[in-house]
């Protein structure tokens, strides 16, 4: 039964991946479409070191103002999860016409589930980062995010540092 948990959780990954990558042509002149791709590791306060993989779509509101939805995987020791999470991202500055870092602060909530079962997980979080344009579509990105995961009667708070890349379209 667990492997057909793990091939479904994967396949979901896979369908928010083509999701993502085949987001609405029109948007693109504008360039306020974004897909990133990101990855950490975590050192919670409680349990075992682990390593996430991020995949999101943002669209910019304003030139100031990004919502995103995402998915993600973490890998640990005995398990992997999937989370889906939807926040907010407030830029410092014009992202558009930015010829330097743009400093920015972001929140979100998400969804999981693991390969270990139980009831699933809630996650609440905010953060800050750097956004360093690399190209004319393109940019880097460093942030810092802090979690609390609330999972089966249980809470822990985790800090992680996350470094990706963006493609603007």
């Amino acid at each position: 039964m667990e492997n057909t948990n793990v091939n479904h959780k994967k396949a979901g990954f896979a369908l928010a991946i083509a999701t993502a990558l085949a987001a609405t042509p029109a948007l693109a002149a504008d360039k306020r479409s974004s897909v990133s791709l990101f990855g950490n590791i975590t050192v919670p306060e409680e349990g075992d070191n682990n390593g996430s993989l991020f995949l999101s779509y943002g669209y910019l509101l304003t030139d100031s103002l990004e919502l995103e939805g995402g998915v993600s995987q973490t890998f640990s020791r005995g398990f992997t999860s999937t989370n889906v999470d939807f926040g907010v991202k407030y830029y410092f500055g014009s992202v558009g016409s930015a010829r330097g870092a743009v400093p920015y602060v972001k929140a979100n909530i998400g969804r999981g589930t693991s390969s270990g079962g139980g009831s699933g997980s809630n996650t609440f979080g905010g953060g800050a980062g750097l956004e360093f344009p690399i190209g004319e579509n393109t940019a880097t990105f460093v942030e810092g995010v802090y979690q609390q995961v609330k999972f089966s009667g249980f809470s822990t708070s985790q800090f992680s540092m996350q470094v990706g890349l963006k493609l603007r379209f």
